[in-house]
């Protein structure tokens, strides 16, 4: 395999992963669902990052042993879900035509 090829896949690996690290690191410190905010991250990268960044605490009452609701992290999955869906069909649609373009080139040269 070529040496650029590998390392451009290990950096599409690796820079996600990193940021889904963050997300989770963060919003354990701001009382927030880790797991939901790492796949948050996961799929949007430093967008969602910078959101929860931006967000405020929620608070935690001791006596009652309760959060308050996460509905931006549950409004934000939502959102990455349709952001990842439409980038993985657009890259499906480009590949496709990419592909099609190559079976007429090969077929225009048997004619």
């Amino acid at each position: 395999m070529d040496e650029l090829f590998v390392l451009g896949v290990v950096i599409s690996l690796v820079i996600p992963l990193f940021f889904a690290i963050c997300g989770y690191s963060t919003a354990l410190k701001k009382n927030r669902g880790g797991c939901l905010w790492f796949f948050i991250c996961l799929m949007t990268g430093v967008f969602g990052l910078i959101i929860l960044s931006c967000s405020k605490n929620l608070e935690h009452d001791e006596e009652l042993d309760f959060n308050e609701s996460d509905t931006l992290g549950y409004w934000m999955l939502g959102l990455a879900l349709i952001w990842f869906g439409l980038t993985f069909w657009y890259g499906f649609e480009s590949a496709r035509r990419f592909h099609d373009q190559l079976v007429w080139n090969a077929l225009l040269q048997f004619m």
